[in-house]
């Protein structure tokens, strides 16, 4: 990313929790969008709710939880639909 490419709220809310994250990227263009970042620890969202507030920084932390058995899909035989399966 360009230098000074984000405003200095983002540039001061990256620098305040780069000690809590595995990786951050901004996200978004034209005074709106999201800074996205992954904690070091899987419950450190209050804490860093905690710290953004306690910089007083208008920021939403919201949680997302990576699903690790992945997507699983079940294919049905489709049965007297356009006549497949014999119908």
């Amino acid at each position: 990313m360009a230098p000074s490419s984000e405003p200095e709220h983002v540039r001061r809310l990256i620098k305040i929790l780069e000690t809590r994250a595995l990786g951050m990227v901004t996200c978004g263009a034209g005074g709106g969008g999201f800074l996205l970042m992954l904690t070091r620890l899987p419950d450190d969202a209050d804490k860093v709710q905690n710290i953004v507030e306690g910089h007083h920084i208008d920021a939403y932390v919201a949680t997302l939880n990576i699903d690790e058995e992945g997507l699983r899909i079940r294919v049905e035989e489709a049965v007297g639909l356009l006549g497949v399966g014999g119908a």
